[in-house]
C-alpha cells in the first residue's frame, strides 16, 4: 500500500528510465521489514513550470512523497526516508554536480478508516 511519488523540475539534466529507480526504492522499503513489496506503488510527476528560491534558471528539485498507513514507528519512517534519499542522490548525481539541486523526501501518513484499496488478481488461471 505504500505510495511512492516522485516530482520532479523539467530541467533535470538526466534522462531518467524511472523503473530502475522505483525497483531500487521498492526493495528498500521492502528491506525495512514493514512493507510487502508486491503492494508498493510509485509514479513520477514531472513539473514543466517550477521555481526554487529566486527562480535562476539552474534551480531545480526532486521530491520524493511517502505516503504509509498510519502505526508505523518512527525509527522505520526515519529509515525508509533515509534510504530514499540515498537512492534519489544516486540517481539524479550529474543533476546535483551541475545544478543548483534540492533533494526531499517527506514521509506522510495516511489514516486508516479514509484509506480505500480494491486489487484484482490477474487473468484465472488456464487449466489444461
Amino acid at each position: 500500500m505504500p505510495h511512492v511519488i516522485l516530482e520532479y523540475s523539467r530541467n533535470i539534466i538526466e534522462e531518467m528510465d524511472f523503473h530502475p529507480v522505483f525497483v531500487r526504492i521498492h526493495e528498500a522499503l521492502a528491506a525495512t521489514g514493514a512493507f510487502a513489496i508486491e503492494e508498493i506503488k510509485s509514479r513520477a510527476i514531472r513539473h514543466d513550470s517550477h521555481a526554487v528560491g529566486e527562480g535562476r534558471p539552474q534551480s531545480a528539485f526532486v521530491h520524493v512523497q511517502l505516503s504509509i498507513l498510519e502505526g508505523r514507528s518512527g525509527e522505520i519512517k526515519a529509515a525508509a526516508g533515509a534510504a530514499i534519499m540515498a537512492i534519489i542522490r544516486e540517481s539524479f548525481q550529474r543533476s546535483w554536480d551541475e545544478l543548483e539541486l534540492s533533494l526531499s523526501v517527506e514521509v506522510r501518513d495516511m489514516a486508516r478508516e479514509s484509506y480505500i484499496k480494491d486489487r484484482s488478481e490477474g487473468p484465472a488461471a488456464v487449466e489444461e
